[in-house]
């Protein structure tokens, strides 16, 4: 596909050693992040919940799954995401009655 001679790269430069420094605000410091609260729901002891400024997020223990997403005291979520291992099928699945078979998943 790429014929001989091709040039991949034509430049060079130098790479600093040691210490590199990360663009301001890049990654937060431990120290200047506000506190998570975590909790067991008092109605619901299958799930924990993780709010700090502003956000209040519900895990379902039993599922592993997200259940509750709030920022500013609104719901953002209609449903948690769950997972789909579905994928489209070809001729070969067809052949074999994979779409009918593994319907469920």
């Amino acid at each position: 596909m790429i014929p001989i001679g091709h040039t991949l790269a034509a430049e060079q430069f130098k790479l600093a050693s040691g210490e590199v420094s990360q663009p301001a605000g890049f990654l937060a410091s431990k120290a200047k992040l506000p506190k998570l609260n975590i909790k067991e729901n008092k109605n619901n002891r299958n799930q924990i919940i993780i709010s700090g400024q502003n956000f209040e997020v519900v895990f379902n223990r039993q599922e592993g799954r997200l259940v509750s997403y709030k920022f500013q005291k609104v719901e953002l979520l209609k449903e948690g995401p769950l997972p789909n291992f579905w994928g489209g099928p070809t001729d070969n699945d067809f052949g074999n009655r994979m779409p009918e078979r593994l319907k469920v998943w």
